[in-house]
């Protein structure tokens, strides 16, 4: 039935995700068939793998988090504790980067796979998450979209 549903992740995803609220949107099938179509048009848009500058990357990756991590990790990156770890100081977020880009796109039995984010969001969130001065994390680098390796099938080639 068309509407909106409100609800706990843990109803869809198990226990783990009790602290996660989720809203479904159920549309009428013309609604949604249109809907898949726009979503599947924006998806197969080419990636522009140019450098970024830094500060596109900052603001980028800030927009990324916020859309996708704030929820768990919060503002600060301090995570809640015994349920969300904290982003700052993390050896994994502040450690070497490819088994950072893994984690994020296979994600873990607490976090949803991100493997479907275009290159340039993840470039810019690992930016984000590694040097945003709120989060209390300060490695210095930059990471440009040219240099993520995917973690997905060689069957699924809609990622880029």
């Amino acid at each position: 039935k068309a509407g909106t549903y409100r609800g706990q992740c843990t109803e869809l995803c198990g226990r783990d995700h009790v602290f996660m609220p989720i809203v479904v949107v159920a549309l009428e099938q013309p609604e949604y068939d249109e809907w898949v179509k726009k979503t599947l048009a924006k998806q197969k848009e080419p990636v522009d793998l140019s450098d970024l500058s830094r500060e596109d990357l900052m603001n980028k990756g800030a927009s990324v988090y916020l859309k996708n991590c704030v929820s768990c990790h919060q503002i600060n990156g301090a995570g809640i504790a015994g349920t969300y770890p904290a982003l700052t100081g993390s050896p994994k977020v502040v450690g070497p980067i490819d088994p950072l880009i893994g984690f994020i796109q296979a994600g873990t039995s607490r976090m949803p796979a991100f493997s479907k984010l275009k290159d340039d969001d993840l470039a810019a969130l690992l930016t984000y998450i590694r040097n945003a001065p709120e989060l209390g994390n300060t490695v210095g680098d930059e990471v440009q979209p040219k240099t993520i390796t995917p973690v997905y099938d060689d069957d699924d080639d809609e990622k880029k």
